[in-house]
């Protein structure tokens, strides 16, 4: 038997990190995302379709609460899709309970590979981060309370975001975000080039080196939590590596919880953010002290 990574073969990569491909309700869960995203998209309060930069995909959408306690939290909230799928608007859904709760919620878009490579999505999030910062509190919102949350390959890019070293690459306070929540995340991407997503990614050695987490991790120089969730009808490797990153933290003496939530899968695990009552919701209400 030929190994690829770890004790997995390619055909056990594959199957471990086609997350979704198990969930039986799959399409009719997607379909409810995007049309409860319309339905909220047209009744709520909201700026659609701003420009964060200069390319067509640097856009984010803008919810607010609608009695809007000004200066209000904002929390991010980066979608998933492996780097090649989806844009913000099949999310819009996930802000009507921190709107409820007295929150902004920006949902951004990003260009798509293989467009483009992974760490130029990253950089596209960094120059958003750096344009909400400093563009927020014209919106209502609060530019010392930005808290990021992140789904799938959306996790990554959130927990990526928090290592960022804001100071030297932007001229910003490092600790300019205050917490990371992310949902069934993938934070070690070297099983990735062994799977069915190389040849849409194209993770060579460069880039794998400009995505590891590892340094970042040792050096990071902020103060915010990252709380892990991951659902346990999720697949072992992402069950690994939320747990893993957690472990890792804490190994630091930085502070946030792990969970995996019972009868949850890599997408319904979402109405535990989108729900008045779930899991995530509360957890990052809490981080946000509202």
């Amino acid at each position: 038997m030929s190994y690829v990574y770890r004790s997995f073969t390619r055909e056990q990569i594959d199957k471990q990190y086609d997350v979704t491909a198990n969930i039986v309700n799959r399409d009719a869960l997607i379909r409810r995302f995007v049309d409860d995203s319309k339905q909220y998209a047209f009744e709520s309060p909201c700026e659609l379709d701003v420009a964060f930069g200069a390319h067509v995909d640097e856009r984010a959408d803008i919810f607010y609460p609608k009695k809007l306690l000004s200066p209000a939290p904002v929390v991010v909230f980066i979608h998933g899709g492996y780097w090649h799928k989806f844009t913000k608007q099949e999310w819009s859904f996930i802000a009507a309970s921190l709107c409820e709760r007295g929150a902004i919620v920006v949902v951004p878009t990003y260009s798509l590979c293989p467009k483009v490579c992974v760490s130029e999505i990253l950089r596209q999030m960094q120059r958003f981060i750096a344009w909400l910062h400093g563009s927020v509190q014209a919106h209502g919102g609060d530019p010392s309370r930005l808290f990021l949350s992140g789904h799938s390959a959306g996790g990554y890019m959130a927990v990526s975001l928090l290592l960022t070293d804001w100071q030297r690459e932007y001229g910003m306070p490092n600790d300019v975000i205050k917490g990371v929540t992310t949902i069934s995340g993938v934070y070690d991407l070297e099983p990735l080039q062994y799977s069915y997503l190389q040849s849409t990614l194209h993770l060579d050695n460069r880039e794998l080196c400009l995505l590891s987490m590892t340094e970042p991790l040792q050096v990071y120089r902020g103060r915010g939590d990252i709380n892990c969730f991951v659902g346990s009808g999720e697949s072992c490797e992402f069950i690994r590596q939320s747990r893993e990153l957690s472990e890792r933290w804490w190994a630091l003496n930085h502070s946030g919880v792990f969970e995996v939530l019972p009868g949850r899968n890599h997408l319904d695990i979402l109405f535990e953010l989108s729900e008045p009552n779930g899991r995530i919701l509360e957890k990052l209400v809490a981080q946000m002290e509202l």
